[in-house]
């Protein structure tokens, strides 16, 4: 299937005033909520010259992390006879062009259409399933079952149904199948389950669709970052005044990858600097918020967990480990965006799986920095 693409902003009219979004007329309409934004982003504190350097810049993980970080205007649409397709919620318009907002904007919206390019063309040859005669909001995008892509690019997008109370009873399209983070949080933000309609996957179409566009490139900017620390935060208890700081080393030792194979070595390093430890699939989204929120120095391979530095205050300090086949710059961009000191450490090569393992007298002189510091 070749897929043609088209930006929000090509085929739908600029709405002047927000009510224009919520009249009877049959176009499709755009409202700009937020202007474009960018800034600077801080390198890690222990960044080099050396090849733990050029492997940190040069790392080949397809997402939007440059340095100096733009993004564009966020917008609310009202879309006409919009359809939805595949697990991963993309929208198409009425000319079955894929509206490139689906995910951020052109340059990123092809890395999760390579998942379900030849999906999405099947599922438009066999035609409508389903018609949604009523006005809802659109809360499905790619990946959105993964704890980092719902929780950064997901959640902030129902900041338009705060800003705008026309949206106060707007049934909620959602991915199916919803799983505990996310029914955890949905509750957590006051979204009465009544209200959502769960997306099967297949070829649904819209009468009205309300299309919030996403906050960032990439899912990290601040006004997401402090979205969230607002709103999600505090309907956590994710408080840590009067709280005592903690050390906290997060283990992967029941992921599927990515796992420190000489962890027992590290733990014995970060026992002996008073560190505890936390496997986070144990804990409630609350209890993880928690967690983060009175971590002083956190420690941990990079994967959705990290995410949770949101939770954290801006004088916390992450040493994230990577092993050096799978570099992922996402939580550094997330760090240096909310204020927070990042470190990081390769480790070995981790092969197809990515378990690795990481020196442990390097682990002991990247923490007595950190602590001197």
């Amino acid at each position: 299937m070749t897929v043609e693409f088209i930006d929000v902003r090509q085929f739908a009219r600029v709405a002047l005033e927000p009510g224009e979004l919520f009249s009877n007329s049959g176009d499709s309409a755009y409202f700009v909520t937020h202007g474009a934004a960018e800034f600077k982003c801080a390198p890690p504190v222990n960044l080099a010259g050396d090849k733990e350097g050029r492997l940190f810049r040069t790392s080949p993980i397809p997402h939007a992390y440059d340095e100096i970080h733009r993004s564009g205007p966020v917008h609310l649409a009202a879309l006409t006879d919009a359809r939805m397709i595949s697990p991963h919620g993309f929208v198409f318009d009425a000319e079955n062009r894929l509206i490139a907002d689906s995910y951020h904007n052109r340059d990123m919206v092809g890395i999760p259409l390579k998942e379900a390019e030849d999906l999405c063309g099947e599922l438009l040859a066999a035609g409508d399933l389903a018609q949604v005669e009523e006005p809802a909001f659109c809360l499905c995008g790619p990946w959105s079952w993964v704890y980092h892509h719902w929780l950064l690019e997901t959640l902030p997008r129902l900041e338009a149904i705060q800003k705008f109370p026309e949206l106060a009873d707007c049934p909620i399209v959602v991915p199916g199948e919803l799983n505990g983070f996310q029914l955890e949080t949905l509750a957590a933000l006051g979204i009465d389950q009544a209200r959502l309609l769960p997306f099967d996957g297949s070829n649904w179409v819209f009468k009205k669709l309300y299309f919030p566009s996403y906050p960032a490139p990439g899912g990290h900017s601040l006004r997401q970052i402090e979205w969230l620390r607002r709103h999600l935060a505090p309907a956590l208890d994710a408080r840590a005044n009067s709280i005592k700081s903690k050390r906290i080393y997060i283990s992967r030792r029941d992921a599927e990858a990515r796992q420190l194979v000489n962890e027992a070595e590290i733990e014995t390093v970060l026992k002996a600097r008073g560190f505890e430890i936390a496997v986070l699939s144990e804990m409630t989204v609350a209890d993880q918020a928690r967690l983060f929120g009175r971590g002083e120095i956190v420690v941990g391979t990079g994967g959705s967990g990290m995410t949770n530095m949101v939770f954290a205050q801006p004088e916390a300090k992450l040493l994230e480990l990577h092993p050096a086949s799978y570099i992922n710059r996402a939580i550094w961009y997330l760090c240096s965006a909310a204020g927070q000191s990042y470190s990081y450490i390769i480790g070995s090569d981790g092969g197809s799986r990515h378990d690795y393992s990481v020196d442990p007298a390097a682990l002991a002189s990247a923490l007595n920095q950190i602590l001197k510091d």
